[in-house]
């Protein structure tokens, strides 16, 4: 059940990347000009939704439902900016609709800047199913501890790998009833009790496993 869970979310998030983002710059056609699709199917997509062509949704959507599983948003910072640049754009301007979601994209790549945005409209509402508590988290956690380091893996399919001003923070938790020990590919590991998260950092010189 673990391996077939890892197997179908690592092809579903490559999908996305790949198909959704065109993250490599190799699967949108010459000429198209987006940095993102809403819809896609078998033989093409459109920038475009369901519902709506507003150009928050058609970004915005790829990013639902923000979670602590959404940091495979952020494997690729430099993606990260130019889909947000896009957006607002497409846009005209800072979004009006959805705009702890489009922060919470941004904080990915520019916390910083997301939690400017955030502080320059304090009483907005939250997207259903989401909390200004939950946003004000995020974004602080990732200015912490920086961007996603796609490029260490661990053993334990729980795991974060986040970089900041040359430091690495290694994210593990044990879902288990028994104690287990996490091993990064740059070298670091530690124990974890039952049910147990835990936080290590260690300098970033250590070498990483290719992408």
């Amino acid at each position: 059940m673990r391996d077939l869970g890892i197997f179908l979310h690592a092809n579903l998030t490559a999908a996305i990347a790949q198909y959704w983002f065109d993250v490599d710059g190799e699967n949108f056609p010459a000429g198209f000009g987006k940095r993102a699709l809403g819809m896609v199917w078998g033989s093409g997509g459109r920038y475009d939704t369901w519902w709506d062509r507003n150009p928050i949704y058609v970004h915005g959507i790829n990013f639902l439902p923000l979670t602590a599983g959404s940091l495979y948003l952020g494997r690729d910072p430099a993606y990260v900016r130019r889909n947000y640049e896009a957006l607002i754009a497409a846009n005209g301007g800072p979004p009006g609709l959805w705009r702890d979601i489009v922060w919470m994209y941004l904080g990915l790549t520019d916390p910083r800047r997301a939690l400017a945005e955030l502080e320059q409209s304090p009483r907005y509402e939250p997207e259903f199913g989401s909390s200004r508590p939950f946003v004000y988290h995020w974004l602080h956690a990732l200015q912490s501890y920086g961007q996603v380091d796609a490029g260490v893996s661990a053993d334990l399919p729980t795991f974060a790998v986040l970089l900041a001003a040359g430091t690495r923070s290694h994210v593990a938790f044990n879902p288990s009833p028994s104690p287990a020990r996490v091993h990064f590919s740059d070298g670091v590991g530690f124990e974890l009790a039952p049910f147990e998260q835990k936080v290590v950092s260690a300098p970033a010189e250590r070498p990483t496993a290719s992408r």
